[in-house]
């Protein structure tokens, strides 16, 4: 009999990394678009050719979920930034999972900017017959203030369309207006579409008009350029693109790094350089920087007893983070102006840019200088040439005398960035350089480290210890998730902890303590496990680390995600050590236990130890991923998979008795 293998379903990860897309149509990425009145818009009966057309040829091959048989978007820019645009789109259901996301498209804007206006809307059948929208099918939900004042944070509304009696191979089809009436920053604008190579596009159409006074970049990412002309005073540009068959769809991408143009896609912006993109935004928040009596009264009460401009820093940072909840939209159409500190100090709440324009004045009245900083909080990590607001619309401080940056939302330690944040382009609203970038993570910032000592007895059952020091994201996390944890929630996570090793039995939580100074957080379990092995007939014992996850397993498994076909993707080295102690009773007879090994990589080292010592059995694993992140290319991915082949059999190696 050989024991299982565990299933990593229990223990703590250091996060999620998340990939950036916005939805413009359908689940379409594709960005913000705004433009002039439509033409050439297909018929009920063009669509439904194409529609039964495609059907057949794509008969033979893998479905997706759905198509788009038609996208048009015609997008026209004013002079002062304001802009209109009409959408049309078809969309044809191929699978019936999909109908019920089908039923219904939704259309978000700010009201305080925007609006938007339903043109026509019908369900397609497959045999031609057109349902109109019923005007009792539409639904809108507003952010809005009391009586006739304004919301406090968003003003974002969603306007709902409900689509008649669905069914797979129908198209619903809608064409809708959005107007701009006033624009993000005053005299300038900026936007991108991207069309995922995973959809099906059997016709897209994006026309774009433009003052010649503005200025306009433009940049073109694998779509086809019809036309791009000067024409009574307007530059008139006109994009097509077309993909029959689904190309590149992964199920693992989510460490991909995003790349504006890795699809086909366009930009424009009538930005000059993402500079002017700071600028413009400092002089809708810098006039908020107020450091008047009740923001000298707020920092002297947080800094009191503090000399060391350092320690009040972190102070300041300290207190913001933990008592201004993040509410809100953050930069965005209708979205760049931040509140005024007395209502954020008040009511213990804002947005990203809240946040940041609180601290920046909080320090402000202790003598110390500081600039926000707006960032992209996703995963991109290249801005585009074109400069393009939407790839930095979070805002962050910079405290140069310190030479840090902090994120007052994040929570986190003082001068620690969310992972997302590390290595970054980052734009200064005062002293802005070129080529500006947040410190990356480097692998000295990670040490996980997990000690395990089981006694097992004549039954088969197992008790032990099990203690662990988590040092950097994961000891930050986990310190968080334990630390004010209530006795009901303490048994519960316990039970849940041992109902997820597959065993029975009972687990109790050793006190943690978290040293700031190195972000290090250790903590422990002692437990008692039944039947944990049989001791009648012979078998094996995977060595891994009990009710915790297995870190060294899941760094070495990940390698092989990583280079799975990624040109880039996010990637962070650290040091991870498992030690072991095994007793047996008299019962049993040891009769194997694993080969050491070492393996030497280009960025990676392992080496295993395991030793028989009577009654019992000791191993010792260390894995050192010596990676600079915050991103790596396909070649290390490779060096990664070529490590992960000699190191993950040995990770599956057992100890045998009979």
């Amino acid at each position: 009999m050989s024991h299982a293998r565990p299933q990593r379903k229990s223990g703590f990860s250091a996060g999620t990394w998340v990939v950036l897309c916005a939805f413009l149509v359908g689940t379409a990425p594709i960005a913000h678009a705004q433009g002039q009145a439509q033409s050439a818009l297909p018929s009920a009966e063009a669509i439904a050719k194409t529609a039964a057309a495609l059907a057949a040829g794509a008969a033979a091959a893998p479905q997706p979920y759905y198509r788009y048989d038609t996208l048009f978007t015609n997008e026209k820019v004013n002079a002062d930034g304001t802009s209109e645009a009409i959408i049309n789109f078809a969309l044809t259901v191929l699978k019936n999972e999909y109908v019920s996301v089908a039923k219904q498209k939704t259309i978000s804007f700010s009201a305080s900017s925007e609006k938007v206006e339903v043109l026509s809307a019908y369900t397609l059948k497959v045999d031609g017959r057109r349902i109109d929208v019923p005007k009792d099918n539409f639904q809108y939900n507003t952010n809005k203030g009391r009586d006739a004042g304004q919301p406090a944070f968003s003003d974002t509304t969603s306007l709902t369309i409900i689509f008649p009696e669905v069914a797979v191979n129908d198209s619903v089809v809608a064409t809708y207006k959005i107007t701009q009436f006033k624009p993000t920053f005053p005299g300038q604008y900026s936007s991108f579409g991207t069309f995922p190579r995973s959809d099906i596009f059997h016709h897209v159409q994006v026309d774009l008009d433009f003052p010649v006074s503005m200025h306009v970049q433009f940049a073109n990412f694998g779509m086809q350029l019809k036309s791009d002309k000067e024409e009574n005073g307007h530059r008139l540009i006109e994009l097509a693109y077309d993909n029959d068959a689904i190309q590149n769809i992964r199920a693992d991408n989510a460490g991909a790094v995003y790349n504006i143009g890795q699809d086909p896609a366009y930009a424009v912006s009538t930005f000059p350089s993402y500079q002017v993109i700071a600028e413009a935004y400092g002089q809708a928040a810098k006039p908020k920087v107020v450091v008047d009596d009740q923001v000298k009264k707020l920092a002297a009460e947080i800094v009191k007893g503090k000399t060391d401009p350092r320690d009040k820093a972190q102070a300041l940072y300290g207190w913001v983070s933990k008592n201004i909840t993040l509410a809100g939209d953050c930069i965005g159409t209708g979205s760049v102006v931040p509140h005024d500190l007395s209502f954020v100090i008040q009511n213990k709440t804002g947005d990203c840019k809240d946040h940041a324009t609180l601290l920046q004045a909080l320090l402000a009245a202790e003598k110390i200088d500081s600039t926000q900083a707006l960032i992209n909080a996703t995963n991109i990590f290249h801005l585009p040439k074109v400069p393009l607001v939407d790839v930095v619309s979070h805002v962050i401080n910079y405290i140069p005398s310190l030479d840090l940056f902090v994120d007052a939302t994040s929570h986190l330690p003082f001068g620690v960035l969310p992972p997302t944040e590390n290595g970054k382009p980052v734009l200064l609203v005062d002293g802005f350089k070129y080529s500006q970038i947040t410190p990356p993570m480097t692998p000295d910032f990670t040490h996980e480290k997990v000690d395990m000592k089981a006694k097992i007895g004549d039954d088969g059952s197992v008790q032990g210890t099990v203690d662990i020091s988590y040092q950097g994201y994961t000891g930050i996390f986990t310190h968080e998730e334990l630390k004010d944890m209530s006795q009901a929630r303490e048994k519960e996570f316990l039970e849940k902890l041992v109902h997820d090793s597959d065993f029975d039995g009972s687990a109790t939580l050793k006190t943690g303590s978290f040293d700031p100074k190195t972000n290090t957080y250790a903590y422990g379990f002692t437990f008692h496990l039944n039947k944990f092995v049989k001791t009648d007939a012979p078998g094996g014992i995977y060595i891994y680390p009990l009710l915790v996850q297995p870190t060294i397993d899941i760094q070495v498994d990940s390698n092989h995600l990583a280079s799975s076909n990624i040109k880039e993707f996010l990637c962070a080295g650290g040091t991870y050590e498992e030690n072991y102690e095994y007793e047996f009773p008299q019962k049993i007879t040891i009769t194997g236990v694993p080969n050491n090994l070492e393996v030497t990589g280009d960025l990676q080292t392992y080496s295993s130890t395991y030793r028989k010592d009577g009654q019992k059995v000791f191993a010792s694993r260390i894995f050192t991923d010596h990676t600079h992140g915050p991103t790596c290319t396909e070649a290390v991915a490779m060096s990664y998979k070529s490590a992960a082949d000699k190191i993950m059999p040995d990770i599956k190696a057992q100890i045998v008795y009979k």
